[in-house]
């Protein structure tokens, strides 16, 4: 057997760790098991960690049979109140804005840090077998309470071709419609209204989802309620909230007075992308293009989830293309909103289902840097919204900078702003992008640059049909000194060719950009593989006139007999 590399080195010495600590702090004193998604998952941890309170959320979902040796995921979870932490050998810049651990990277160990709650993530996927650790399990925010141990079920999940996706469920006549939309699109609110109106309701936030046979199980028996949701709601009569004074919601924990509302599992009927008509007008179903359902099934599971990346974007790619969507319109009137989710679920078998060429292209994460206390430029965010790709995260970091810019709301990106207070390189700014993105081609940009549209979905063609190549390089408007002359054996109009569109997985394999260099693009492609072997001086073709068919650019068309001739 080969030595283990370097990361899964580090994995397995931080699992063993956490182990040895769970061991001393009392190990399996406590043992509770759940039923999810048809599986048994087996929660140990010592007395002191409070096991009920911690799995009041799962508790549906408990099952009376005894562990076994077979349990699809053994849950270990301790505190540290008996015994010393953790040594946690890494610092907060390792750390990703959804707690992946840089340098920590492999195929069978997984580890986050979320710092919201404090806690310490580690999944041996071989073993199926995770470990939490928390720095004092009674002090643990009441939003995590409501949706425990995410993390790992999210891994374990995934490893299982499932995928937690955050949505609510429904379910009528044994049948399940799955509510989706960014956050504040009236999934939670709909979700509560069809359970007052006969409906069983899977969860109000996340759920798992399979796609062979398509079926929505329940996670988590916890709702989460804004203050005036509460009013007239027949749902929590009687029942006690949990509220915290940091946190803008009541949690109400279903499991105990209203297990008769809730279901375990169902097959998934229908999609429906939620949306709260701002003019008032009655509820409605109206038809939902396949791109709008996609970005509405992804968008918020892509950007909470730790490691979320190519293999989540498959599962939610084909739960778009085999489950026919619906656009839900929500009006005021309670009484027609369930009624509504009934007549899609109803609609659901005659509706055709998603299909487009563009949901097969992948995700592009577009990297934009801005210093200091600045906002990036409103054109370029207006710019990359219009652009003619489908499936972009836009990361916006700012360094030298305290707090995170407010991001506005965008329908057609995953827009995320990070900070640093720290003075970065570009390369470093690069660095950190490439680390946080969920992409599979990453594209960095400063605030002032910009591309043609159309240039994108040019490159990503181009990497597609050519997918031995790690990088696209084009033109620039940032001057000559941006890049070397490239040379060719045609004449040409540019005189600089500059890389900008990556291959992820290229970039992690030679550790990102250096941070020593003054060209850091220009040297990454050259630790790839020479510019000249990539693609020599690519100016990507400006769009075609609406209307007319776009002929290909004999420049692009150049390259393709170049790297013909040079694979002969």
């Amino acid at each position: 057997m080969t030595a283990p590399s370097r990361p899964d080195a580090q994995g397995e010495h931080l699992f063993a760790q956490l182990i040895s600590g769970w061991e001393q702090a009392g190990g399996g004193e406590v043992e509770r098991c759940f039923s999810v998604a048809e599986s048994q998952v087996v929660v140990r941890g010592p007395r002191a960690t409070s096991l009920e309170r911690l799995c009041a959320a799962l508790e549906h979902l408990a099952s009376d049979e005894l562990a076994t040796s077979e349990a699809g995921l053994e849950l270990l979870v301790y505190d540290s109140s008996v015994v010393a932490p953790p040594p946690m050998p890494f610092s907060q810049h390792q750390l990703t804005a959804r707690g992946e651990l840089h340098g920590f990277e492999s195929e069978r160990f997984r580890m986050a840090f979320r710092f919201g709650e404090f806690t310490l993530n580690a999944y041996d996927r071989e073993r199926r077998r995770a470990v939490v650790w928390m720095r004092d399990a009674r002090q643990l925010p009441l939003w995590y309470l409501a949706s425990p141990f995410r993390t790992p079920l999210h891994w374990w999940a995934s490893d299982r071709g499932l995928q937690l996706v955050h949505g609510a469920g429904v379910v009528k006549g044994g049948r399940a419609a799955l509510i989706v939309g960014r956050g504040g699109s009236g999934k939670s609110s709909t979700a509560l209204t069809c359970m007052e109106r006969g409906f069983e309701l899977l969860g109000d936030d996340y759920v798992i989802v399979g796609v062979d046979p398509a079926t929505v199980w329940s996670l988590y028996s916890s709702v989460k309620v804004v203050p005036e949701q509460l009013e007239a709601r027949s749902t929590f009569e009687g029942l006690a909230a949990d509220t915290e004074e940091s946190f803008d919601k009541s949690v109400f924990f279903l499991a105990e007075h209203r297990a008769e509302r809730l279901a375990s599992g169902a097959p998934l009927a229908v999609l429906l992308r939620a949306q709260v008509d701002r003019a008032g007008g009655p509820t409605r179903l109206e038809d939902c293009g396949p791109l709008e359902i996609d970005a509405a099934v992804s968008g918020d599971t892509l950007r909470h989830l730790p490691y979320a990346g190519h293999p989540t974007q498959e599962v939610l790619n084909r739960l778009s293309t085999s489950v026919p969507a619906r656009r839900l319109l929500l009006g005021p009137e309670r009484d027609a909103i369930a009624a509504t989710v009934e007549r899609a679920l109803g609609e659901a078998p005659s509706l055709p289902l998603a299909t487009s060429s563009d949901l097969s292209l992948p995700f592009v994460a577009v990297v934009v840097e801005v210093e200091g206390e600045n906002s990036p430029d409103p054109g370029l965010i207006e710019a990359l919204e219009s652009e003619d790709y489908p499936r972009l995260e836009v990361l916006v970091i700012r360094h030298r900078a305290k707090v995170a810019w407010d991001a506005p709301r965008t329908e057609h990106v995953v827009l995320t702003s990070l900070h640093d207070e720290r003075k970065l390189s570009r390369a470093e700014v690069f660095n950190r992008g490439s680390r946080e993105s969920m992409a599979e081609l990453v594209a960095f940009l400063s605030s002032s640059d910009r591309w043609q549209r159309g240039f994108l979905r040019s490159a990503v063609e181009f990497l597609a049909e050519n997918p031995e190549l790690p990088v696209v390089a084009g033109a620039s408007d940032r001057g000559a000194g941006a890049g070397t002359a490239v040379e060719s054996d045609s004449d040409s109009e540019w005189a600089t060719a500059v890389p900008w569109l990556y291959r992820r997985g290229a970039l992690d394999k030679i550790g990102g950009f250096d941070a020593s260099e003054p060209q850091p693009e220009r040297s990454a492609a050259e630790r790839l593989q020479p510019v000249a072997e990539v693609l020599p001086g690519l100016e990507l073709e400006p769009p075609a006139p609406v209307g007319s068919r776009r002929a290909r650019d004999p420049r692009i068309e150049h390259v393709r007999q170049w790297l013909d001739r040079r694979r002969r």
